[in-house]
């Protein structure tokens, strides 16, 4: 039997390999920096926001139609021997989007190839590695892993930022395909190790677990894949437009970026936080009350106003959801279908995920654009918001896998297979 310490001196080359994994990924660089090259390619080309935002659907629609197919090539051959390429493919990817232009539907092609070639790159696969090695700090150790893709947001976007200001558009784009193919895919390939062995019982145990089709017969899969969906629909809507948003209550730009901005320090500290929370407290508990949080950030921004005040609780309130949710979604699918094909299980999850990210942004535009205002879609974002919540809490009725370690409070039975 292992314990929690053990577990991350034997396991920290693989926390430290996956996070750079999802810093470098889809949910990383790709989502972060995506904004970034709007205005330069309208003045390069004269795209408008409207054609260039586009591409975000590129990107969801590669996603969700490949997120399945990658978690199966995991389950059968391993993350490092799929993801080690797939760094590759979304750096060769890259490098095509800083060649794309005049026609914007070589814009649209660069976007799909980012998905189709670095669909490996999302946290189905660095979860995976993780919650392979990790049993008694998995929560944790999800939630440090997880922390590159905040990061991301948070170094990434000014060294991205900093090479399109003084190098161009382009050598944007290329810093990004070289830091996944310089910096990360080595680190990949060289730190990401095998799962250990946990007494006699370790790769029986690691390897345990319901089929995809068995967790498709599950009411946990469905609760799981609903949830996300109406979370990441309300949550994306939300974020994409909290900075125009926060200027058409009469804020400069700079103070709606700089409100906007402290959204990264509640996603720092709700990785480590929720995750160190889901190995000492009944996980469902701790996933409902967290996302709770987002809800009364919508209502705060139905109702606020302009006060700086109320928007920045707001703002931080909505920070804790985001770096939560892929948690509870790693979390949750290893705690109620095991690891046999936790791939798949998880890539199916992921495709909910993507396509809530798509739904998001246009629905609340059209709502915009349908009333004038963002007041109407806060308070059906709050309703999404509560119903997500409440599906996740719903877990604690759900039976886990027996191989699961028993966490205080839970009330789960340890029988995975429901009727």
């Amino acid at each position: 039997m292992t314990t929690a310490s053990s577990e991350f001196r034997s396991g920290w080359t693989t926390i430290l390999a996956s996070a750079l994994g999802a810093c470098a990924g889809l949910t990383g660089l790709a989502f972060y920096t995506f904004g970034l090259f709007v205005k330069p390619l309208n003045a390069a080309f004269g795209w408008t926001r409207g054609e260039i935002t586009l591409g975000m659907s590129f990107i969801t629609l590669g996603t969700v139609v490949c997120a399945p197919l990658v978690g199966w090539m995991i389950d059968r051959w391993g993350v490092r021997r799929v993801a080690g390429p797939s760094l590759i493919g979304a750096a060769l990817a890259f490098v095509l989007m800083s060649r794309v232009g005049p026609d914007v539907w070589t814009f649209y092609a660069g976007c799909l190839g980012v998905a189709v070639l670095g669909c490996a790159t999302a946290p189905v696969s660095w979860t995976r590695a993780v919650s392979q090695r990790f049993v008694k700090a998995r929560g944790l150790a999800l939630g440090l892993t997880l922390l590159g893709s905040a990061t991301a947001g948070v170094v990434g976007v000014p060294a991205v930022q900093w090479l399109i200001t003084h190098r161009g558009w382009s050598a944007g784009y290329l810093g990004i395909a070289g830091f996944s193919a310089l910096v990360v895919f080595p680190a990949v390939i060289l730190l990401l190790g095998r799962a250990p062995k946990h007494g006699g019982e370790g790769p029986k145990l690691a390897l345990s677990g319901l089929t995809l089709a068995e967790a498709l017969r599950t009411g946990a899969f469905w609760t799981l894949a609903i949830g996300v969906l109406l979370l990441i629909t309300a949550q994306s809507g939300t974020i994409i437009h909290l900075v125009p948003m926060l200027t058409d209550r009469g804020l400069a730009p700079a103070q709606a970026a700089g409100i906007a901005g402290t959204m990264g320090l509640a996603v720092f500290v709700s990785r480590i936080v929720v995750g160190a929370l889901l190995d000492r407290f009944p996980p469902a508990l701790v996933a409902g009350l967290t996302l709770i949080a987002p809800v009364a950030a919508a209502v705060i921004l139905a109702t606020c106003g302009a006060d700086r005040a109320a928007l920045t609780v707001a703002v931080l309130l909505l920070g804790l959801a985001a770096g939560a949710e892929i948690d509870f979604l790693s979390y949750f699918a290893a705690r109620h279908f095991g690891l046999r094909a936790y791939g798949q299980i998880y890539g199916c999850l992921f495709a909910m995920f993507s396509l809530g990210n798509g739904l998001g942004a246009p629905i609340m535009g059209a709502i915009y654009d349908r009333t004038g205002a963002y007041q109407p879609a806060l308070w059906g974002g709050a309703v999404l918001f509560a119903g997500g919540a409440a599906l996740f809490a719903s877990l604690a009725w759900r039976p886990v896998w027996p191989a699961t370690p028993s966490i205080p409070g839970s009330l789960a039975s340890s029988s995975a297979v429901e009727a």
